[in-house]
């Protein structure tokens, strides 16, 4: 593959490239929850409890939260690949001290700059995506990306299964280390400068503040954001409360994630491959559509699973229909949502991915407690999400036919 630029023709993406922008964007969520399968074994080492370990998913979403903000902007300013870099190298440090611990708050403070480092990694690339295509060649490239970015959450548990029971937990964090540093060799070797410096914006935090400030009353980009990551947390519940799905609700092992996870994965990959053509033959009015089934399936999954004895088949019912129609819908909710801001996507991209991000903190310091040990609480915060997605789109579409008439 060659280097990717802005000035290429906006031609249709292939998979290679795809492979590319996926793999340097998957990191973020792949380190949320590879190092899960050994919660039991920091909180014996370090003397304290799974919650409290547990914990350290907060002080690592937080600041990739956070970080999602201000990457965007930056590589606005200094280009992508700069940014990019430096936020890999900040992650290899930060899992270098991960792996290294030798109490809980040194994880949780190696944790905080993990989190910060890997908030470039699915800002940048959505950049990448809208600085080299448009339309529905942007569709398919995001769809493509989402088949990959799909594989992320719901294998990393796995490997990190398989990872712990060879080397045990610090082993985990050398494997993300590692990951790191191939994709700053993917950086370097496949994926060039998209954004030329006549292109960048000055260093201006006025500037900056005011492109943000823009962004947040715009009222279509907003509200289609906040419904991608509502989107998103429906998705990502069954992820993040794996450890509580597979070894307590299951009472499967550590080295059993496969059997929730790759179901997940190939829904939800299915539902990414059918995106484009989707939008292709029905456009974007088939997005509600699709959110109206996913709240009805998911309610239905929700009574069953409260009167019925649970069962793996009934357990992975809602997650799949959910992982399809997500995995549908949200190459085109992305794509669109980054249409309103052409000069500033880096800063579209980051607001997007802050609320991302944000709702899968929601999940885990919100929701895990709440569901843990009930598979029915599961699914009704899917529906929950599905619903609220869909009146959010709603509101989205309402406001960008006054701006942006088809």
């Amino acid at each position: 593959m060659k280097h990717l630029n802005s000035s290429q023709p906006n031609q249709p993406p292939t998979f290679g490239e795809a492979a590319a922008i996926a793999f340097c964007s998957c990191l973020g969520p792949f380190a949320i929850s590879a190092y899960m399968p050994g919660f039991p074994a920091i909180a014996e080492e370090f003397g304290t409890s799974v919650v409290m370990v547990q914990q350290s998913l907060s002080f690592y979403l937080i600041p990739f939260a956070c970080g999602s903000l201000i990457v965007g902007a930056l590589s606005d300013v200094f280009g992508r690949r700069p940014v990019f870099v430096l936020g890999m190298l900040l992650f290899m440090l930060a899992s270098a001290g991960a792996g290294l611990s030798e109490s809980l708050n040194s994880l949780y403070f190696w944790r905080i700059l993990q989190g910060l480092g890997a908030s470039v990694g699915p800002v940048i690339t959505q950049a990448i995506v809208r600085d080299c295509w448009n339309g529905l060649n942007a569709t398919k490239m995001t769809g493509l990306i989402a088949i990959f970015f799909a594989i992320a959450p719901a294998i990393s548990p796995v490997l990190g299964g398989q990872i712990f029971l060879w080397g045990g937990w610090r082993a985990v964090f050398g494997f993300l280390m590692l990951f790191a540093a191939g994709i700053i060799a993917t950086v370097f070797l496949k994926l060039g400068e998209t954004l030329p410096r006549e292109k960048r914006q000055r260093l201006d935090l006025k500037a900056m503040g005011k492109g943000y400030a823009l962004g947040l009353k715009h009222k279509a980009f907003m509200a289609g954001v906040i419904a991608h990551g509502t989107c998103f947390m429906g998705g990502i519940i069954y992820s993040a409360g794996s450890s509580d799905i597979v070894m307590n609700i299951l009472g499967y092992g550590a080295g059993d994630f496969a059997w929730l996870t790759f179901p997940l994965i190939a829904s939800g990959m299915i539902g990414s491959y059918l995106a484009t053509a989707a939008q292709m033959r029905f456009g974007s009015k088939m997005i509600p559509v699709t959110l109206l089934l996913m709240t009805f399936c998911c309610a239905i999954c929700m009574v069953v699973s409260a009167y019925c004895p649970v069962s793996y088949l009934l357990l992975l019912i809602g997650p799949v229909i959910y992982q399809f129609g997500m995995g549908l819908t949200r190459p085109v909710i992305i794509v669109m949502n980054l249409d309103y801001f052409p000069t500033r996507r880096g800063m579209a991209a980051s607001v997007q991915q802050f609320m991302h991000t944000a709702f899968f903190a929601v999940c885990t310091v919100l929701w895990l407690p709440v569901v843990y040990g009930v598979i029915w609480k599961y699914v009704a915060v899917m529906t929950l999400s599905a619903a609220l997605t869909w009146w959010l789109w709603r509101l989205s579409m309402k406001a960008r036919q006054t701006i942006m008439p088809e």
